[in-house]
């Protein structure tokens, strides 16, 4: 390709480019900075509140054809952001990368906690499912709490249920885990319902049990 070719390729396409056409103001655009070699505007449909395109006059397709204009619409990126506060910027190269306006640009996206905007190359599941673990944890460490409480006998009820699923969560059946209790006479034990101590030398109080009591129904 002639140096002539290059050069009618690159007039025929700037032609067919909207965003030659908003630089060179014959398409509306809502600016909101202008320098000699760069202009910033609204995008159609802005991401976020503040959401600008940093674009060069020039025509150029990409970031990477020539890196004195890359440089030039970074530098003025920053410029643009300079009292944004938390914001992406994102630039890229070809439809298998997102890019969708073949005339080199930059997105400058503010940011804020909770927005809900992901980046292309963020798992929209991945959240979930550490939010999901994290809350799998929690219920674990509160049923390992439960089976240490005065009382707890695994029986076959909801609460004692749920807490050997929560433990043992790859085990169909588990066996019913009996709480430690003492004999002791004077020791607090786990023989009777929660808050009864022995006195020292007193009888020992009969074991509670749980399902006992349902059946009895109190």
């Amino acid at each position: 390709m002639t140096p002539d070719d290059v050069k009618a390729r690159a007039v025929e396409e700037a032609r067919a480019c909207v965003f030659c056409e908003i630089v060179n103001g014959r398409a509306p655009a809502r600016f909101r900075y202008t320098w000699p070699e760069t202009v910033a505007f609204e995008p159609l449909n802005p991401v976020t509140p503040g959401h600008l395109l940093i674009v060069p006059r020039r025509h150029v397709e990409d970031f990477a054809e020539d890196g004195e204009t890359t440089a030039s619409v970074m530098r003025r990126a920053t410029e643009a952001a300079a009292d944004m506060g938390p914001a992406n910027l994102i630039t890229s190269r070809g439809p298998e990368a997102t890019q969708s306006v073949f005339h080199m640009h930059v997105h400058l996206v503010p940011r804020s906690e909770g927005d809900g905007l992901a980046l292309p190359w963020t798992d929209p599941d991945a959240l979930g499912r550490a939010k999901a673990e994290a809350l799998r944890e929690a219920a674990r460490e509160i049923a390992d709490l439960i089976v240490g409480l005065p009382g707890y006998d695994g029986c076959d009820c909801s609460t004692c249920r749920a807490v050997v699923a929560v433990r043992n969560p790859y085990r169909d059946t588990v066996e019913p885990v009996e709480a430690p209790r003492s004999d002791e006479p004077g020791e607090v034990g786990t023989g009777g319902p929660p808050g009864r101590d022995s006195a020292p030398g007193s009888p020992q109080p009969p074991r509670w049990d749980a399902r006992a009591e349902r059946k009895a129904g109190t």
